[in-house]
């Protein structure tokens, strides 16, 4: 008899659709395009200090006990400044990256060992910044949450 073996369920992905800049955290110009299948933002900066921060405020409230770590795979400018932070059910945070630029962050697995019994709140943030002051820009094509 045949007997079918259970496959791990797929890696849950952070929407990439339905982004909206955060205006608290902005103070540039910026061009953000959020699709299903990409995001992507950029800065028009005019210093060191620009910035423009995107949210998202309905990602699935995940049981950070069942995954391992965060992936996210982007691409972007050489003087892109990013920081990925999400917030928990009890209001605390934690950054994947604090403004690092876009190979560091392809290159990070950031583990989710320390958030094991915590619950995702359902936001998440990103930030880009530029380390020159000029325009910069990332693309982003995956942010999931991996069970090895």
């Amino acid at each position: 008899a045949f007997v079918a073996e259970a496959s791990p369920p797929p890696s849950p992905l952070i929407p990439l659709s339905g982004w909206s800049v955060d205006p608290r955290y902005t103070n540039s110009s910026y061009v953000l395009n959020s699709t299903e299948s990409s995001l992507s933002l950029q800065l028009n900066a005019t210093d060191i200090d620009s910035r423009v921060t995107i949210r998202h405020l309905d990602v699935p409230k995940l049981n950070l006990s069942i995954y391992d770590y965060v992936t996210v795979r982007v691409e972007g400018s050489g003087n892109a400044r990013i920081l990925l932070r999400f917030f928990l059910d009890d209001g605390t945070g934690f950054d994947v990256v604090y403004w690092t630029d876009p190979d560091a962050l392809n290159a990070t697995t950031f583990d989710l060992s320390p958030y094991s019994g915590r619950t995702l709140r359902g936001d998440v943030y990103i930030g880009l910044k530029s380390s020159d002051g000029s325009t910069a820009d990332i693309e982003i094509t995956e942010i999931a949450f991996v069970n090895d």
